[in-house]
């Protein structure tokens, strides 16, 4: 299954039809405290993670994320236009598994749902 955090809807919808195209499953979330339940039934193999999403706190979802065991946790990916340096270097010193700008999401983001979709 392929999740997103995002209260972006075009963002959302790109994602899902990237993941529907490829018949993986698809879901949105639009909190850290609903995607952290989500993550707990252990089918979500690809997260993405918009880090210009409001009110997110890149430091309380890293917590959230590192509190899942490593083999049951899924490839995340964070994102955010790349004039936001400060938030993409603080998100490379969490537990992130790739760390890109917003138009390497837009790009990539076929070939990210095709590697780490499925579980």
């Amino acid at each position: 299954m392929v999740v997103i955090l995002t209260q972006d809807l075009m963002m959302s919808s790109s994602a899902s039809s990237v993941a529907r195209a490829g018949d993986f499953a698809f879901k949105s979330s639009a909190s850290v405290a609903k995607l952290l339940e989500r993550l707990a039934d252990q089918s979500v193999a690809l997260l993405l993670i918009d880090l210009q999403m409001p009110g997110l706190k890149i430091e309380d979802l890293n917590e959230g994320l590192a509190a899942i065991e490593a083999a049951n946790r899924p490839h995340s990916v964070a994102y955010a236009q790349h004039v936001n340096v400060d938030i993409l270097q603080t998100a490379k010193q969490c537990c992130f598994d790739e760390v890109i700008t917003r138009g390497q999401m837009n790009a990539g983001l076929g070939e990210l749902v095709a590697k780490w979709g499925k579980r």
